[in-house]
Order: C-alpha cells, then sequence, then structure tokens
C-alpha cells in the first residue's frame, strides 16, 4: 500500500535499540516496535510519509518536500546477521531495479559508519506488536528517513513491506514481551525471525514497486483489492510463477490446477529468485504473506517492471483462512474477464 492507510487514532510507541534517542542522535538499526491498540496495516506494500510523533500516526503523503529531502539520500538496504550469506544475492537482485536514489546493500555489522550521519535513508526489518492479540506480531521491511533535528519526531517512515514470519519466530518475538506489553529487545532480536518472502527475488518486485511510485511522486493504497484488466490479459499465455511456500498452507498442487486453468509453475524459493534476478523480460510472480493467522494478501507482480497485476487481501468481512483453491478462482475469474 501507497499512501492512505488506514490507522487507529491513536496509539503507544516503544523503541528498542532499532532508533533510539540519544543527546549524540546515535541510532541503531534493529526494531521498530509500535504497540497497538487496533492494527492499522491492510495493505502488503505501503508508501507515503507515515511517521509516529508521540501518539499519533499521520497517513501517507508524498510532499515534494520530503520526496527531494530522500531523493538526496543514498538508500541503505540492511542485511540482517542472519541473510548476511546472501548478501551479494541481493546484490545482484537489485541491479538494474532502484533508479530513485543511489541505493546501497549493507550487512547489519556496517551499520556503525552510518550512525546519526546525514545523507542516508534505510531500509530494515521492523516488528510491530499488536495488544489485541497475545500473539500478534506483524513485520515488515521499513523505507525510512531520519530526521536528525527534530526533537519531536525521529524519523519519517516511507513505505512499509509486510513480511510473512513462521509461527516459531511469532512464538520468539512474542515470549520477550512483559507482562505489561513490551520489553526491550537485544540486539540480536530480528536474527530470531524467519521469512518466507524476504528472498532476493521478492524483495526486487517489492523494490521495484516501491521505486516507481517514489518516482512518479504517487502514494498508492491497497487497502481495497484491485486488478489491472490490461495487464492480467497476459496471464491468458503467459506462465504464472508460484512460490513453493504457498504449498504450506495447505493448498495442493492438483487443487491450484482444477481451479487456475491458465499456464503455472511451482517453484522452490532457490529457482525462483534466479529467475527472477536474470529475466529480462516480463515475469509474473505471486506473493503471499498471511498474517498472524487472520489475514492474507496476494499480489501478482511483473517482476521485470514492478507493476502490480491484481492485489487481493481479506480484510472487508472475508474468512481468516490462509490461501486456499477459492483464492485461485478469483484470480482466474479476473484473468477471464481481462481484455
Amino acid at each position: 500500500m501507497i499512501g492512505n492507510i488506514r490507522c487507529s487514532d491513536s496509539f503507544n510507541i516503544f523503541e528498542n535499540d532499532l532508533y533510539q534517542k540519544t543527546n549524540t542522535m546515535k541510532f541503531k538499526i534493529l526494531f521498530l516496535l509500535v504497540l497497538f491498540v487496533q492494527g492499522f496495516m491492510y495493505s502488503q506494500i505501503s508508501v507515503g510519509n507515515l511517521y509516529f510523533p508521540q501518539v499519533r500516526v499521520k497517513s501517507g503523503r508524498l510532499p515534494e518536500e520530503l520526496l527531494a529531502s530522500l531523493k538526496a539520500t543514498t538508500t541503505l538496504f540492511v542485511i540482517r546477521n542472519k541473510d548476511k550469506n546472501k548478501l551479494e544475492d541481493f546484490k545482484t537482485a537489485f541491479q538494474n531495479t532502484w533508479s530513485f536514489n543511489p541505493l546501497k546493500v549493507i550487512s547489519q555489522s556496517e551499520i556503525g559508519k552510518y550512525e546519526g550521519k546525514p545523507g542516508y535513508s534505510f531500509i530494515t526489518v521492523s516488528a510491530y506488536i499488536n495488544t489485541g492479540s497475545v500473539n500478534a506480531v506483524d513485520f515488515f521491511l521499513e523505507y525510512w528517513l531520519p530526521v536528525l533535528k527534530r526533537e519531536e519526531k525521529s524519523k519519517e517512515t516511507i513505505s512499509l513491506i509486510q513480511l510473512y514470519s513462521d509461527d516459531a519466530s511469532q512464538s520468539a518475538i512474542v515470549s520477550l514481551r512483559y507482562a505489561d506489553g513490551l520489553k526491550e529487545l537485544a540486539p540480536t532480536t530480528n536474527d530470531l525471525a524467519d521469512f518466507f518472502n524476504l528472498t532476493p527475488g521478492l524483495a526486487k518486485c517489492y523494490l521495484k514497486f516501491m521505486n516507481n511510485q517514489l518516482d512518479q511522486a504517487q502514494p498508492h493504497a491497497m487497502c481495497k483489492n484491485e486488478s489491472n484488466p490490461e495487464l492480467l490479459y497476459s496471464l491468458k499465455k503467459d506462465t504464472l510463477c508460484i512460490p513453493e511456500y504457498v504449498l504450506k498452507s495447505g493448498i495442493t498442487d492438483a487443487g491450484i490446477k482444477e481451479n487456475y486453468p491458465f499456464p503455472y509453475k511451482i517453484l522452490d524459493q532457490a529457482t525462483l529468485d534466479l529467475k527472477i534476478t536474470k529475466s529480462r523480460s516480463n515475469l509474473y510472480v505471486l506473493s503471499y504473506v498471511f498474517v498472524n493467522r487472520s489475514t492474507k494478501f496476494i499480489t501478482v507482480f511483473n517482476a521485470q517492471t514492478g507493476e502490480i497485476l491484481y492485489s487481493y487481501n481479506n480484510m472487508e468481512g472475508d474468512s481468516s483462512k490462509p490461501i486456499t483453491e477459492k483464492d485461485f478462482s478469483k484470480l482466474s475469474k479476473k484473468i477471464k474477464g481481462a481484455e
């Protein structure tokens, strides 16, 4: 989602070592932990200047002043310690993906070179802890700009990209909370989480989409389900690449085939990453996120251009089931009706 973001009127904000205000404005990039009264994210991707002054949230806009400040920075995509063996893979995947400003992929251990210095923006892992559910943790890739001179606000959040964690990650993070809701986390906390969609290939899709919106100064919201008939027409003959982790929901290849009568391939993550990275023509990829066993996001990207062909979420009264054959049937109907 880029732009207008549905949110609660107020919530408390707690920061750990990720982004602390000190006398020297030293920033440690690990986790932003936000304690909700009500959940506020209704999309897989948001772009717009989201920020958290005290207890209020201002929703997404892309004003000229903010874009100019952001464009003047170098964006640092921070690889967690846990994923440092994939650093070169991310660098390769992001080639020719990001044009809004210079992009540099660094490891978490390199953060100290950039802390508190002007001229840098960051993409890091964030966790939002929901008090509405004992076991609810929302993970994101967060794109943000430090604010070094204003005491009332320490950062501008530009974009949030929903991550899909496994159940063990949820339990590990939640177990660190005190009875009153939150505990300061150790610097290694973000390495406790495993994500299905934090991979070089899928991250390329997300960043390309975000880059396009920033280049066009266009906020974008995916609170509502949407589809692009002109782009969906291509799926009548072109192959849809489906990540293998989709099958963890219980859906089967046979079930997909029965409800999706168009070309598709189910690919393991390494194969899909390589295919996305090396593609020089249109390549259509399904991204699936299931959050806290209740909210699902299904998005089809053109990995080459970053365009979204189709996006669906179940925030508007649908069931809380993970992806099912019915979801592929819905996508099929949109493709059949495309011209």
